[in-house]
């Protein structure tokens, strides 16, 4: 995951400084996010009926060829904007099958007892993983010895020294549908299936706003660095460490919360906390002062996510998890799609009118879910669940 940080502040970098546009950077996401929506509910369904082994490590295969891509293109001085499309429509295709496989990976590797403490643990490295590699990608970007064609190189390296661990890890057994079942068949029984949970449905729904609005704002993020904060494109980089930093720190905390009554409260409020911060970023007057509401975006994003994910790994009946897995991906799809229109208000109304429209929404959003999750009933099977956090 270290790579794939790196592209997400890369592409950011890149895709600004050639059009010096906000609306570029979404442009660049669009190509991955359209793949996503289009391929997220069949990757699910595949990761449901095979190898999540052999599909995560031909996926990564292809992540590295799209680093290997935009490097060789900017070495040569002959990348433009349409390759950045291009190449980020690939790597949303191969993340369509890739991360269903891998969270589904983790839930068949680990006893049914430990799956939320398992995913929880994983977001855990997740946020770990965003705070080095976007500083990583920030210093080669801006070294006159690596420069951003370096970047990508390293990319696919650490991508490489993943799939040679990968190959050291078992290889686990679907208990998801059967072969003869079409694909068509197996997605529309995996939506059957969320239709039939009511409260994992509409943690889903929850999610889905949480990434697609919440995250999107980022999408301004280099455009109010240059235009409103006096500093360069280039710490946008610097701030996503900031935020990983405050994700690590909030999936330390609340890891251990994943069986807890306590968990839909606690997550609820990172939610609110991520909304009220994207709009103090709008409203920060300087460079130094941004950090603060950006870093405590990033606790309330880690509060909500780890908790978020870990109690649907406990809620989700393990032969659904690969579809239920990718249809929550496709909250990301949904963040890279409306990621041009985000940094298209940007350039018409200005980064910090985006910023406060963004993070208003969130906070409706927050309001409306949590009363309605409240009033759910969970599955029988979590009527055991304790105040204390698991050991």
């Amino acid at each position: 995951m270290t790579s794939f940080f790196m592209y997400v502040v890369i592409q950011s970098i890149v895709a600004f400084q050639l059009t010096g546009q906000n609306s570029s950077v979404g442009l660049v996401m669009i190509g991955q996010g359209l793949a996503m929506t289009f391929l997220g509910p069949i990757g699910g369904t595949y990761a449901d009926r095979l190898s999540k082994k052999r599909i995560s490590v031909i996926t990564q295969t292809i992540m590295t060829y799209v680093f290997l891509a935009n490097g060789t293109l900017l070495l040569l001085d002959r990348l433009e904007l349409w390759h950045l499309i291009v190449n980020s429509f690939v790597l949303g295709v191969a993340s369509s099958f890739m991360m269903p496989a891998r969270q589904g990976w983790v839930v068949e590797i680990v006893s049914d007892e430990l799956r939320g403490n398992a995913i929880a643990l994983s977001q855990v490295a997740l946020n770990a993983t965003r705070i080095w590699a976007p500083a990583i990608g920030g210093l080669m970007i801006s070294s006159a010895f690596f420069g951003a064609a370096g970047a990508y190189y390293a990319m696919a390296g650490f991508n490489v020294l993943g799939i040679l661990i990968m190959f050291v890890l078992p290889n686990t057994t679907t208990a998801g549908q059967k072969r003869d079942e079409s694909v068509l068949a197996g997605v529309k029984s995996g939506i059957s299936y969320l239709r039939s949970e009511p409260r994992l449905g509409w943690m889903m729904v929850f999610f889905f706003l949480m990434i697609m609005v919440g995250m999107s704002s980022v999408t301004a993020l280099p455009g109010l660095l240059e235009n409103e904060l006096s500093a360069s494109a280039e710490e946008f980089g610097v701030l996503q460490a900031v935020t990983a930093v405050g994700g690590l720190f909030a999936s330390l905390v609340v890891a251990g919360y994943a069986a807890s009554k306590s968990a839909l409260n606690i997550y609820s409020f990172g939610a609110g906390l991520m909304g009220i911060a994207i709009v103090a970023t709008g409203l920060s007057p300087s460079y130094a002062m941004v950090i603060i509401p950006v870093l405590l975006t990033g606790v309330g994003m880690g509060m909500f996510q780890t908790l978020n994910s870990a109690i649907i790994a406990i809620d989700c009946d393990p032969r659904y998890f690969g579809r239920v897995t990718a249809l929550i991906g496709m909250s990301f799809a949904a963040f890279m799609l409306i990621g041009w229109p985000v940094g298209y208000l940007a350039d018409l109304a200005g980064e910090r009118i985006a910023f406060v429209v963004m993070g208003g929404l969130v906070l409706v959003g927050v309001v409306a879910l949590t009363a309605i999750i409240s009033k759910t009933p969970a599955p029988t099977r979590l009527s055991a669940q304790t105040e204390t956090p698991a050991d």
